[in-house]
């Protein structure tokens, strides 16, 4: 039996600018119907004329547009790969990495971009169309234009950071500490490129954990620096030691943009603070010699669980930058730090966005902002509540951890892609978001508790519709039976797992929404003392704090 193709719809350069800018057909659909009709080559050739156009204007919106359409590539090899009945794998071609590696060496140097992106183009034609390789180079190459995007908010905030008069001496710890944070409406908007398309807005409030601030880091010039340059050392949430990391050679920091290799956090902030360049031909013992006159020793920890959801790793990044800065001696402002954890997370390839080192940098309840343009801007405005409000909001806070380690991987990836595809109920979902948001900062003008719980929960409906499959069954099952109680609750951060956030009613229907917790989520899972952070950051210098402005 013959199995009937879908009609052939027209390609032409004209058709397909309709389709990315009109939603006149989906764009999965259209991808489907090319590949049907065994049309792929002549799509790739309309993407190439597409991207030529593009190549020849010289403009930070065309970035943008640039961006989005090797993002739609990347999604249409991927598909080509999986609906093409008629693909074969290439001839196994071990010089794979070093192509990738080329590349992606391209792309790092701005200037070279646009010979990084004619260079994939001319590779791409010695695959077949749905080779994986290949989606993977388009993936990297929206990574270094997004990167670009950020670091215009980077490069905008360099005034802001010069030397002071203030000396560290050698052997002197400086430590930062930082409170965990809340996201309460808007989150996923502030991430790269979202929160530059169309604009960001995000609520969130900052907590210490258990009566402290869970998160921190401390560093310190050492004199003797003919052994170790630099050590890392590592501590988990019971103070045991995890890892204990010496780097001698600049080859060491190569991988700094893998976020599973050892140290890659704090690599990549030494980079980005420019203790390291990877492009200058001294060695590692030069260079500290020249930013620092000294070796460095650096510790880290955090006392929270693992995939906590309360941004831990954005918010520990900012103090690693804070301290790494004091001790070379360095004055800057919160707005610089928090620009520099943004630009950090891009060369780390976490890319993350700005709330997280928002909500731990800034103390209390506040509204995050990035406005729909290019140079990136970030601004913050702290919402003030009263004291009465506030004790009640504790009182009425549970923080409970689900005993589920939150996994994110590529979760983020596929958030982005789906915006790039502008699926109409992902483009109304963050349109949702950012009316919303506005909405909870009026709930809490307006100190009203209950409005704030409610939205909690709309939230959370519109995080799992950017991240399906974000809430385990333990946790619906959860939610259903605390409706009554609460008036209610989120997980934080991405979903999938970490810590739940909900308003109870009454303060005396805790231990009854603790009771059901016990039932219902793993043995792994326990009540944290949460209270409101109103300080934010703190740096210490031999333990006389310093005052870090705005």
């Amino acid at each position: 039996m013959d199995v009937k193709l879908p009609a052939p719809i027209i390609i032409s350069q004209d058709n397909f600018h309709n389709i990315i800018n009109k939603n006149c057909l989906t764009i999965n659909e259209y991808f489907q119907n090319v590949i049907s009709n065994g049309r792929q080559t002549d799509l790739i050739t309309i993407f190439d004329n597409y991207l030529a156009d593009l190549l020849n204007q010289n403009s930070r919106n065309n970035d943008i547009l640039l961006a989005r359409i090797l993002c739609l590539i990347s999604q249409f090899n991927q598909l080509s790969h999986k609906l093409d009945i008629n693909y074969k794998n290439p001839v196994n071609n071990n010089n794979k990495d070093n192509d990738l590696k080329v590349i992606i060496k391209y792309f790092e140097c701005e200037e070279n971009f646009r010979s990084g992106l004619k260079c994939l183009i001319q590779l791409r034609d010695s695959y077949p169309i749905g080779d994986c390789f290949i989606s993977e180079c388009y993936d990297r190459c929206v990574s270094a234009l997004i990167k670009k995007s950020v670091k215009t908010g980077f490069d905008s905030i360099l005034p802001l950071i010069s030397n002071s008069d203030r000396e560290i001496p050698v052997n002197q710890w400086v430590t930062a500490v930082c409170p965990a944070r809340i996201d309460l409406f808007g989150g996923w908007t502030d991430t790269p490129p979202i929160c530059y398309e169309i604009g960001g807005q995000v609520m969130n409030i900052a907590i210490q954990v258990n009566h402290k601030k869970p998160i921190g880091c401390r560093a310190r010039k050492v004199e003797n620096i003919s052994t170790d340059l630099i050590t890392i050392r590592e501590f988990d949430s019971n103070k045991q030691l995890v890892s204990d990391l010496k780097l001698n050679n600049i080859e060491e920091f190569i991988d700094y943009c893998e976020p599973d290799s050892s140290g890659a956090l704090i690599k990549s902030a030494l980079i980005c603070c420019q203790f390291v360049d990877l492009n200058n031909q001294t060695t590692l013992h030069q260079q500290l010699n020249a930013n620092l006159i000294s070796g460095l020793e650096i510790e880290l920890w955090s006392d929270l669980p693992q995939g906590s959801g309360l941004g831990t790793s954005s918010i520990l990044l900012s103090c690693v930058i804070a301290v790494l800065w004091m001790v070379s001696g360095k004055q800057f402002t919160k707005s610089a730090l928090i620009n520099a954890v943004l630009y950090t997370e891009q060369l780390l390839t976490t890319c993350g966005g700005w709330q997280d080192q928002i909500g731990g940098v800034i103390g209390g309840v506040k509204l995050g902002r990035s406005e729909a343009a290019l140079p990136l801007k970030i601004s913050y405005k702290k919402v003030e509540i009263s004291k009465p409000f506030q004790s009640l909001l504790e009182k009425h806070l549970l923080l409970i951890y689900s005993g589920t380690v939150r996994l994110a991987k590529n979760l983020l990836h596929t958030v982005i892609q789906n915006w790039y595809i502008r699926d109409l109920k992902i483009t109304d979902c963050f349109n949702n978001l950012l009316t919303n948001t506005r909405l909870c900062l009026d709930a809490f003008q307006r100190e009203d508790l209950q409005s704030i719980g409610e939205l909690l929960t709309k939230y959370w409906q519109m995080k799992k519709i950017l991240a399906t499959n974000s809430e385990p069954k333990s946790v619906s099952k959860f939610f259903n039976r605390t409706e009554p109680f609460i008036h209610g609750g989120a997980l934080c951060g991405a979903g999938g797992g970490g810590f739940i956030c909900v308003i109870v009613k009454q303060e005396s229907y805790k231990q009854e929404v603790m009771s059901i917790a016990g039932q219902c989520l793993t043995t792994e899972s326990q009540l944290y003392e949460c209270c409101v952070d109103e300080t934010g950051i703190e740096i210490t210098i031999d333990n006389q704090l310093y005052n870090l402005q705005d």
